[in-house]
């Protein structure tokens, strides 16, 4: 029995122990630095030379401090006094002579040292005391046991105690406490009885309540004491700082448990998810953008600038002439300045620079689709006025659109067309999908 209670005692210690590794030991203890008041009362249940023990009634009182900790885990001492009964029927046949029950009055004074872990909810506690013991063996009718009436032995014992219990917090410095305890004693007259090599103990369980004055106090559980917590409202599991405030890497205002961007350069203004500002939404934040007003849906090189893939000075989404030569002189849509007049049926006017889309073949295919058979566009605007269709073709290139301006000349008559354009595009269902997008069926 004794060593089942040994191995029992091991084996709680050890699990206690393994689960408090696997918590964050970040919190300050709720016992940091605290004396703790406790009055219990329970049962006791004996083991000795009698036959039947029974329950009975057992009650101590207790004092502890526990040392300052800023972990999950605290230590403590504590003193410790009480008393009660143990009691057992059925009789052992001794020295010649016979006894049929005793109920031993207990009382002990003590000390001992105590662990307590915080997991979860409730605060697991261990504790090992040393107790001095005064016992007086009688029956249940208040008379001496034979033994004792002869003084054949000292009342008095040392009691050696191992403990495990559980605290559960209920209100402000009050806690609900539920316990068991081995008490292995150096006597075997308990009973009154000395019979066999083991000597005498008794078990205990019991239940009341402690009250905790002083100590640190650590509201948000940061693991900062609220009288040096500059931020005493942090949610849990959040990482902070000697002050008790989140911690922030990049110095950039925004919590790392809510920057989603932990390594923004120091003095760069960032936004409410602490990533660097980006105005024109490029993907370049502004501190690195040389371009910070790029209009939507424009790709940019790594400097935050359009592409201007001939380097003629107009960014592609406004070149209507991305393959101009270097060094050649362009206007404002990025095709040289020097026209000529091509004789077709049409009398279609483009700029001397070969581009990609052949004017020439340029052909309607329907619902003002148009292809050269290998590129594709389609047409918004056909005006007779050039100054209306730039203005046009300026608002749309404004908002992102590659527009562009198509002179066409029917042979005819002498009257020019501006016809303005969105293009290019590889196949008519993209050139359909763009339209149907951005500027309805």
């Amino acid at each position: 029995m004794r060593t089942a209670s040994y191995i029992l005692l091991f084996t709680l210690f050890s699990t206690t122990s393994l689960k408090s590794q696997n918590i964050a030991s970040n919190t300050l203890h709720p016992y940091s630095g605290s004396v703790v008041f406790s009055a219990e009362l329970g049962g006791s249940y004996p083991s000795t030379d009698f036959i039947f023990p029974e329950l009975d009634i057992l009650g101590r009182g207790m004092v502890e401090y526990y040392f300052p900790s800023n972990s999950i885990h605290a230590f403590g001492l504590r003193v410790l006094g009480g008393g009660g009964y143990i009691a057992s029927e059925g009789g052992e046949n001794v020295h010649e002579y016979y006894e049929t029950n005793f109920m031993t009055n207990l009382i002990f004074i003590g000390t001992g040292a105590t662990y307590a872990v915080k997991l979860g909810n409730g605060i697991p506690y261990l504790s090992a005391m040393i107790s001095y013991l005064r016992f007086d063996p009688r029956d249940k009718d208040g008379r001496f046991l034979t033994n004792n009436l002869r003084r054949e032995y000292e009342l008095n014992a040392l009691t050696y105690t191992g403990e495990i219990g559980v605290r559960f917090p209920i209100i402000d410095n009050w806690s609900l406490n539920i316990s068991g305890n081995i008490n292995f004693t150096n006597t075997d007259y308990l009973d009154d009885v000395k019979k066999g090599v083991e000597n005498d103990y008794y078990m205990s369980a019991l239940l009341g309540v402690s009250y905790y004055l002083g100590g640190q106090k650590d509201s948000d559980n940061d693991g900062v004491e609220d009288s040096e917590d500059f931020c005493p409202s942090t949610p849990s599991e959040v990482g902070v700082d000697s002050f008790g405030c989140p911690l922030d890497t990049d110095n950039d205002g925004v919590p790392d448990y809510l920057d989603y961007c932990s390594n923004t350069p120091r003095n760069i203004l960032v936004d409410d998810n602490g990533c660097p500002i980006d105005t024109d939404g490029d993907s370049i934040p502004d501190y690195i953008d040389k371009c910070n007003d790029t209009p939507p849906f424009v790709l940019v090189d790594k400097t935050g600038c359009p592409i201007d893939s001939d380097l003629d000075g107009i960014p592609d989404y406004r070149d209507h002439c991305q393959n101009t030569p270097r060094e050649a002189k362009v206007d404002s849509n990025g095709c040289p300045t020097e026209l000529i007049s091509l004789t077709s049926s049409d009398s279609v006017l483009i700029d001397i620079q070969a581009q990609k889309y052949n004017y020439l073949n340029d052909k309607l295919l329907k619902d003002m689709f148009f292809t050269d058979g290998a590129l594709y566009g389609f047409q918004l605007h056909s005006l007779k006025s050039s100054v209306k269709a730039q203005e046009i073709e300026q608002n749309l290139t404004k908002k992102g659109f590659n527009a562009f301006i198509f002179e066409y000349k029917p042979s005819n008559n002498d009257i020019i067309w501006y016809r303005v354009r969105i293009g290019y595009f590889d196949s008519l269902t993209e050139a359909k999908n763009y339209k149907n997008k951005y500027f309805g069926r």
